[in-house]
């Protein structure tokens, strides 16, 4: 098995949260709880998404075309309405 230093520090910081909340009487999940609600903005969430795409399966993503001279300039203005 591979040594992964940034996963052991991970493992001995959470270790360390977890005796501090024991003695305080308070679980890891409800100090991870707390500070979710302390800090929303910083929270993230991707959600689900599939690893690999089945064999038959055509490649869906649609990739936008950059903009150039002709479409940026042909636009039409909006006048303003009074």
């Amino acid at each position: 098995m591979i040594r992964d230093e940034i996963v052991e520090e991970v493992r001995r910081v959470r270790l360390q949260i977890e005796k501090e909340r024991k003695r305080k009487g308070q679980s890891f999940a409800e100090y991870v709880l707390e500070l979710q609600k302390k800090y929303p903005g910083k929270l993230v969430n991707r959600g689900p998404h599939r690893l690999y795409r089945s064999a038959g399966e055509a490649n869906t993503r649609k990739v936008a075309e950059p903009a150039t001279a002709w479409t940026t300039s042909k636009k039409k203005k909006r006048r303003k309405s009074s």
